[in-house]
């Protein structure tokens, strides 16, 4: 007999060696092909094949030898049964189709003819005979239910069938028998069980069918480097009750992939039509770019007129779609398109705020518009990386945007998030082994308002218990602590901070250089001539200094030749005038105050007095030329060139072009050329960037490791921003330089590169200072741009200033400490490793290669693995294949050839794919295709196997390795349905031991991992009862469905009790309020009054909303049994 789990595809047996019987595999179409009418089928071939169909034809007589013909596609086979054929062949064939076999074989001749045939041969469902309690399914819409009743009919029997409750009639010519209720284990067991890649295949149809929120499927799927923390506000989103979440990751964190890696995995559980970003527009074309680059979505950046065409779109057909970026700036000034939106009532499925606080003010116009839109919103996100620092009242305001029904009062709220401080410093002392210390932070939260509630959770109860044990602490309690005390944290389903210093990842060294410029006399002489003349007028005119004097002298010092040049083209009055200034801004409060400029005898003055300076030399230009060639900058390095001004910007361009490849970044750059200029700058065609702040904003260039500051911001924060281009988690590079260029006796170099460097800006990231920084240099004395200070003066200054930050640091870190919302340490659970997700609740490559290699080759198209190349395939479509894909909706998603690639499938284009992108780095093959669980192949995939799966295929046979373990097990595989506060859907794996009747948790998790990671064997064939072992799985299931059940009920109940605390604390509020009002006779007595009854009513109301929301259901659906061997 053959061994069908070869590498071969087609298989060739005479009838006369196969013992009466079809061989033990998978049938998916069963051909008998007879020269004659009458031929009987000398072999059985019931209940095996999913279809069976009847061909005669004269030609089979002298076209194939008589015998049995096995066609394999992964995991499926098509069989042929020939009779009246030719002679069988003495012996047995077995080829490979995918690779060369002659046109006059057996094997082609057969396949071609069951290819050929099939629509025309005779279903023999077509002439069953069906009785009631018989189970039957519906050809082609996949239907199935129990016969209730048979009547005779004209040509056929009219048969009833139960479908979901549901009596319905057909001809019996349209329906087939089954053997049993497929939803029945009982009934699965009956059928031959199927491989490892018929496990697999079931598994991952499971995944991919149902909107599970334990399973990642966007990991591997999109062009970002794997971090685990990037993937938590994911899971936080899927297991919220509403929908909404706050992320706060620090700067340079990856908020904008955290976002797109939110939308990958609610788009692949909802069809989301309509999706907005609203993010400052500076911030725009990054969104754009990274949306497209890392998750292949292209994007609109929408103006005003970009929102009425939507909106006009809308409302004709209320199924418009859109995925659009549009600025605060811009949607905050729409006020008739902000009235279109709520009259229309446009149903956006998610609303992503970028830098959120600036929405936090109320009353303000941001706000209102963060109120419309997340009342349009199904799912909403808002970003914000400094929301801990704005004061509990803007903290407040953006949680109640956020969660209106949740928080709704601000004292009410600080109550409700008490219980975290008790929470973070009971995970902390234990982390550090501090046991008692631990159990006295945690007994502090029984006596709390709402720490009350908490005591009746059942984690609590767990937390309590650990926490009593007298044992040292091992890791896996520990982490175990630190789940818990997330789990129980009062916002744990509305907010997630993640911190650098809790992300382990190798960060490049910063490495900072001064350069050193001297200037010569005449430049010398030229800074001093503008510094003394815009002195005496700001004395003479009695206005600060600092005010006007600072731009004049920031562009001399950041160039003179542009300095020179501004002179002559705009005169005194716009060296005065910060608006000249283009895309300022680091300016101090003073530069919104308008001041007389000085009349024309004043500009003569200075312009003949720098006319008679002869400054030939640019000694600043040739020293950055000199350290760009030291370090090899247009060999071995890239360079990213900062400036303040876009004058300097494009003199910098200009003169750099003459030894290096170079582009240009500001704010009149159009977005296209911008586009352009960063993918050249990625992929190595620029040496050079020189860039000012607007045009730079948002970029990651983590290729790139030189960094110059031509001339520095009067901001700090503006200085992180520039080395937070480079210095991002995935530099390429050990060591980032960082060139200050720094010219003596100026106001940069003595006040500022002073300060920057007293507080260590260069060398290490200050991301979470910024409110700090920000406060700092807002209260930072006029005085201190005053030329008229001595260095003394200067130096104390400085000191007065770094020493304050630093103090400020540190009330900030531990109000932080105390007040943190979640969990130090909070990445190391949650499944998820430095590799990727350790318990097998995601989409792996293995099992998507297996189950889209199935879809492939059943339409007659190819998939193999490129030779020396791991997890690269060449992809090769069919007619057939093509057409299958065309006809999926919205067949352009999920693939970078978008509609394209249906054509390419039909031109049989030899396609470079990979199921997982985290291959695609260094590997010489970026430009493939990635196949993801979106992907249209997948989804064309998926819709085949559920015919298969639901019909007639849900027992498995198996082996898989696990070190420690050895024996049979029996699993059964079930999606569980949780309602409640938290609605849950996932699949459980639960396994019995067959030789103890003991469930095993560590089987079920390696099973699960085996199929993500497609690791599964076959299984050596052995006997085994498994009717009589179901039995004993049954009891193992029900009493893990109790034990959650109670656990998920308890759990339920007390969130419960919390929200409705909340609600009536706050409703009692207003019943006192009305009452004292109503007692005082402030004059309005009746409106108290009724306000008074309406808040009286209300309690009523509250009670018996929560009465219902108390009640959770667990419900258990199964899906597949699964024999397992263990080595």
């Amino acid at each position: 007999m053959h061994d069908y789990t070869s590498r071969n595809t087609a298989f060739y047996t005479p009838l006369s060696s196969l013992g009466g019987r079809l061989p033990e595999i998978q049938v998916e179409r069963l051909l008998i092909a007879k020269s004659i009418p009458d031929l009987e089928v000398p072999i059985d071939h019931s209940g095996t094949p999913h279809e069976t169909r009847s061909l005669v034809k004269r030609i089979v007589k002298s076209l194939l030898p008589e015998g049995l013909y096995v066609f394999k596609s992964v995991g499926l086979y098509d069989a042929v049964i020939v009779l009246g054929g030719t002679v069988e062949l003495q012996n047995s064939l077995a080829l490979d189709f995918n690779r060369s076999v002659p046109d006059d074989s057996p094997l082609f001749v057969a396949k071609d003819l069951l290819e050929d045939y099939w629509d025309e041969a005779i279903d023999k469902g077509s002439q069953e005979v069906f009785a009631v309690h018989d189970w039957a399914v519906v050809k082609g819409n996949d239907q199935f239910g129990i016969v209730m009743d048979v009547s005779p009919g004209v040509e056929a029997s009219v048969v009833t069938l139960e479908i979901d409750g549901e009596r319905k009639r057909y001809q019996s010519t349209v329906l087939e028998k089954i053997a049993g209720d497929p939803k029945d284990p009982k009934t699965w067991i009956r059928n031959i069980p199927c491989g490892p890649d018929g496990v697999t295949n079931i598994f991952t149809w499971a995944k991919l069918n149902h909107a599970l929120s334990d399973t990642l499927y966007s990991y591997a799927a999109t062009r970002t480097v794997f971090r685990p923390y990037q993937f938590l506000p994911a899971l936080k989103m899927l297991n919220s009750e509403r929908g909404r979440l706050l992320v706060a990751d620090e700067v340079g964190l990856g908020k904008t992939i955290e976002a797109g890696l939110i939308w990958a995995e609610l788009d692949q559980r909802h069809d989301l039509k309509r999706v907005l970003i609203v993010a400052p527009a500076a911030l725009s074309v990054k969104w754009k770019l990274e949306l497209r680059r890392r998750f292949m979505r292209d994007v609109q950046i929408w103006k005003l007129r970009d929102l009425d065409v939507f909106l006009d779109k809308f409302e004709e057909s209320p199924d418009a779609r859109c995925a659009a970026i549009i600025s605060l700036e811009t949607l905050r000034t729409g006020r008739d398109q902000q009235r279109r939106l709520h009259e229309l009532s446009v149903g956006f499925d998610l609303v992503i705020f970028d830098e959120a606080h600036a929405i936090r003010n109320r009353g303000k116009r941001g706000y209102q518009l963060g109120e419309l839109l997340g009342d349009l919103a199904e799912y909403l996100v808002f970003l914000s990386a400094t929301p801990l620092n704005l004061g509990k009242e803007d903290f407040f305001n953006l949680m109640h945007l956020l969660e209106p029904d949740l928080y709704r009062d601000k004292e009410i709220f600080l109550e409700q998030i008490e219980p975290n401080k008790h929470l973070n410093d009971t995970a902390r002392q234990f982390m550090a082994n501090n046991v008692e210390a631990a159990r006295s932070a945690f007994e502090g939260i029984s006596g709390l308002a709402y720490g009350k509630t908490m005591v009746a959770r059942p984690g609590y109860r767990e937390l309590s218990r650990i926490l009593a044990a007298e044992e040292k602490p091992d890791a896996e309690t520990k982490s175990r602590v630190r789940e818990l005390c997330l789990a129980l944290n009062t916002t744990g389903t509305t907010f997630t901070r993640t911190r650098k210093r809790e992300v382990p990842d190798r960060q490049a060294e910063r490495e900072p250089i001064e350069v050193l410029v001297e200037w010569t006399p005449e430049e010398r002489e030229f800074y001093e001539v503008v510094h003394e003349h815009f002195y005496e007028k700001a004395i003479s005119s009695g206005k600060p200094p600092s005010f006007i004097m600072q731009m004049p002298l920031r562009q001399t010092c950041s160039s003179i030749p542009v300095m020179q040049a501004k002179l002559r083209r705009e005169g005194l009055s716009d060296l005065i005038d910060v608006g000249t200034y283009a895309e300022t801004e680091d300016l101090p409060e003073l530069a919104d105050e308008s001041y007389p400029a000085g009349d024309i005898n004043e500009q003569d003055t200075l312009s003949s007095r720098i006319g008679s300076l002869v400054v030939t030399k640019d000694s600043k230009l040739a020293a950055l030329l000199a350290e760009l060639k030291k370090l090899d900058v247009g060999g071995s390095k890239q360079a990213l060139v900062f400036t303040f001004f876009r004058g300097t910007v494009e003199y910098l361009g200009q003169q750099l072009s003459r030894s290096f490849r170079v582009g240009m970044l500001h704010g009149g750059i159009k977005p296209e050329d911008r586009e352009l200029i960063i993918q050249d700058f990625r992929e190595g065609r620029l040496d050079i960037v020189v860039a000012n702040q607007v045009g730079s904003e948002g970029l990651d260039f983590q290729f790139c490791n030189v960094l110059v500051n031509y001339d520095l911001p009067w901001n700090p924060m503006q200085v992180e921003q520039r080395i937070g281009r480079l210095d991002r988690f995935g530099q390429q590079n050990e060591k980032i330089f960082i060139l200050n260029m720094k010219v003596p006796d100026t106001i940069e170099s003595d006040i500022f590169l002073r300060l920057y460097n007293r507080i260590d800006l260069f060398r290490q990231s200050v991301g979470d200072l910024e409110p700090i920084l920000r406060d700092a240099m807002d209260e930072m004395p006029v005085d201190l741009y005053n030329p008229a200070l001595s260095e003394q003066q200067k130096a104390a200054q400085v000191e007065a200033q770094a020493a304050a930050i630093a103090n400020e640091q540190r009330n900030r870190e531990r109000l932080e400490n105390e007040a943190n919302l979640l969990i130090a340490g909070h990445l190391e659970i949650q499944g998820l490793t430095a590799d990727g997700p350790s318990n097998g609740k995601y989409i792996g490559e293995g099992e998507l290669a297996a189950l889209v290699g199935g879809v492939v080759a059943r339409f007659g198209g190819q998939l193999m693995e490129l030779s020396g190349t791991a997890g690269f395939y060449y992809l090769t479509g069919s007619d057939d294949l093509a057409r299958n894909v065309a006809k999926l909706n919205s067949s352009e998603v999920g693939t970078s050839f978008g509609a394209g690639l249906a054509q390419r499938l039909r031109d049989k284009e030899k396609l470079v794919v990979t199921f997982n992108s985290m291959r695609l780095q260094n590997s010489g093959l970026e430009d493939s295709e990635i196949i993801s669980s979106r992907h249209p192949l997948v989804r064309l995939a998926v819709e085949l196997e559920t015919r298969i799966t639901l019909l007639n295929r849900r027992f498995g046979r198996c082996s898989l390795k696990l070190e420690g373990f050895q024996g049979r097990y029996l699993a059964e595989v079930d999606l569980a349905d949780s309602a409640g506060v938290a609605p849950r859907r996932e699949l459980w794996v639960t396994a019995i031991d067959l030789e103890t009747g003991e469930r095993c948790d560590r089987v079920e998790s390696a099973l699960m991992e085996a199929v993500a990671a497609g690791r599964l064997e076959e299984a050596y064939s052995e006997s085994v009862s498994i009717p009589s072992e179901l039995r004993s799985l049954d009891r193992v299931v029900h009493a893990r469905h109790a034990y959650e059940q109670k656990l998920r009920s308890e759990d339920n109940a007390a969130l419960v009790r919390a929200r409705r605390q909340s609600e009536l604390q706050l409703n009692k509020r207003k019943i006192e309020r009305f009452t004292r009002a109503v007692e005082e006779g402030t004059g309005l007595e009746g409106v108290n009054r009724a306000m008074l009854l309406k808040a009286q009513a209300e309690t009523a109301k509250i009670e018996e909303k929560y009465d219902q929301a108390q009640q959770l259901n667990l419900n258990l659906q199964p899906v597949a049994l699964v024999y397992i061997q263990v080595d």
